[in-house]
């Protein structure tokens, strides 16, 4: 088990760069679009792709959704890289355990759905994916 620069964070997989988010959608697509559904679309398929593969690496997400999460309120967003650490732990996480509760148009193989959108944008090279992740 590796830590994360000496601040003894544990990771349990580490690797030495992240993945790109289409290595990472084609490896993944599920749960992919679990994280997009768990995230209520604030995640395009990109993004939510990018957040597993620095997940992965052991490296912080500097997102606005993990830093509103991590910091004391709202007004006061943390961009600390340890607090984003354990919030993306927790959001992936959730999204893993609640990936039976993803029913219908959130994970259904369909064109608009958050899979059918990983799908499209593996086939399409992240060419054909929107541009922001409000979706739903």
């Amino acid at each position: 088990m590796g830590f994360l620069k000496g601040k003894g964070i544990p990771m349990t997989q580490v690797e030495e760069k992240p993945r790109t988010a289409q290595e990472q959608m084609r490896r993944t697509p599920r749960l992919v679009a679990n994280l997009m559904s768990e995230s209520l679309g604030y995640f395009s398929p990109t993004a939510a792709a990018l957040a597993l593969s620095y997940h992965r690496a052991g490296l912080p997400d500097f997102c606005e959704m993990y830093s509103a999460y991590g910091g004391e309120d709202a007004e006061h967003p943390t961009w600390d890289p340890e607090k984003l650490i354990a919030v993306n732990r927790r959001t992936i996480a959730l999204a893993f355990m609640n990936r039976r509760r993803h029913q219908g148009f959130m994970v259904q193989p369909h064109q608009g759905s958050a899979l059918g959108m990983v799908l499209a944008s593996v086939e399409s090279d992240g060419r054909n994916e929107p541009t922001f992740g409000g979706w739903f």
